[in-house]
């Protein structure tokens, strides 16, 4: 079954996961990550255009909101059957620098992402059916199976994401303890 927001998760305490924010734009609500002091990336099934970016614990009443000066979906993305190419990235008109960003996981570091490997998700999304998507919260959930380049996460039980939770982060401690 699908799951219901971070299901089965916990509201993320005051602070936790800064880097985690979410991206709004007439109504819309999807969770990106703050990957440079200018860029947030997120998923690209949720648009380009003009977004707002929201810093803190809730969308209704975020510690900051940041304009976007260029949002950019993946040049080849063919739609939400395409999970391999399903991100998109605005560059921020202003740097965040009192917020650490999250490092992109790349190069020899992507043979980290395997299958039963317990990763963190965190987003704005619904958390129950027929709810309201708001507050941040999180789950440790683990990964069930990883294709060329994605990682198909949570259900089942376990902690993870729906409507509103989409190119939020997944979180994987390295062995050099980040």
């Amino acid at each position: 079954p699908d799951p219901e927001g971070i299901a089965n998760g916990q509201p993320a305490m005051t602070c936790a996961w800064p880097a985690a924010v979410a991206v709004t734009s007439s109504g819309a609500l999807c969770t990106g990550s703050l990957v440079h002091p200018r860029v947030v990336m997120f998923a690209a099934h949720c648009g380009a255009g003009n977004k707002k970016v929201k810093f803190g614990q809730s969308v209704a009443t975020p510690s900051q909101i940041v304009s976007t000066e260029l949002c950019m979906t993946y040049p080849g993305y063919s739609g939400v059957n395409d999970q391999e190419h399903d991100w998109a990235f605005c560059r921020l008109a202003e740097p965040i620098t009192d917020i650490p960003t999250t490092p992109v996981v790349y190069g020899c570091e992507t043979s980290m992402v395997q299958a039963n490997v317990e990763v963190a998700v965190t987003g704005y999304g619904l958390t129950m059916e027929g709810g309201q998507a708001d507050s941040k919260n999180w789950g440790l959930t683990p990964i069930h199976s990883v294709g060329s380049m994605s990682a198909d996460v949570g259900g089942f039980g376990d902690p993870g994401i729906c409507p509103g939770d989409s190119g939020g982060p997944m979180y994987l401690l390295t062995p050099y303890g980040d």
